[in-house]
């Protein structure tokens, strides 16, 4: 099962992904952020889309219940995929556009902060290091559209990708964050470039749920991820 976030808070991402998803074998079950206190039954992989989490913050770590799950399904080192507003979800913490500090899942090291300029373009990525989605060298199309910035990132942590240069940027960049299970980045990606990514993540969820079953005793694997 691969549990995507979908409500008022996280309601953009591709569309096609999840066709791809479902082509390569997955269910997806849909969740709330917002709202629901424990992930989907048999939840083997995250899929963090985009949205506008800053309008909701306050809701968002007021609902300590799905945090703390999600936080242990991370530890669990479950397979996380986290774009834009996915991304700022699984930071320390979301400075709003009034200055107040929310926190959130706390998956990656340093906060994200509003600003009033936006960050728009579209992206040509190349992925830095292996992980259970990328194999290092590869290249996927996508767009960035956010008002947000992240800071007090450790150096520490490894980049994801590296964000070609364009017309508008003639200089590469830096992008992203992989920490253990967790891939995040300010960039939508559109698999149908890189189509080979869904069923890498449908094999990440069979993975992953074949070892805590042999891990954990979890009864009646399920057949379907």
């Amino acid at each position: 099962m691969i549990a995507v976030a979908r409500d008022a808070a996280f309601s953009f991402l591709y569309e096609e992904n999840l066709d791809l998803l479902c082509a390569a074998g997955a269910e997806i079950a849909f969740f709330s952020p917002l709202s629901d206190s424990a992930l989907p039954s048999e939840t083997a992989a995250i899929y963090l889309g985009g949205g506008f989490p800053e309008l909701y913050a306050a809701h968002l770590s007021a609902n300590t219940a799905l945090r703390a799950a999600i936080s242990a399904a991370a530890a669990d080192d479950l397979p996380i995929y986290a774009e834009c507003g996915g991304l700022m979800y699984c930071t320390e913490a979301l400075i709003d556009q009034e200055g107040r500090r929310h926190p959130m899942l706390g998956l990656l090291p340093g906060r994200s902060v509003m600003t009033p300029r936006l960050t728009l373009g579209y992206r040509t990525v190349r992925v830095q290091t292996d992980s259970w989605l990328w194999n290092a060298g590869e290249t996927v199309r996508g767009h960035e559209f956010h008002y947000s910035v992240g800071e007090d990132r450790p150096a520490a942590i490894p980049w994801l990708y590296t964000c070609q240069p364009d017309a508008f940027r003639p200089e590469a960049r830096p992008e992203g964050a992989q920490q253990r299970s967790v891939l995040a980045s300010y960039v939508h990606l559109h698999w149908l470039a890189c189509p080979q990514v869904a069923a890498r993540f449908v094999a990440a969820a069979q993975r992953y749920w074949a070892r805590r079953k042999t891990c954990h005793g979890v009864p009646g694997m399920a057949r379907r991820v």
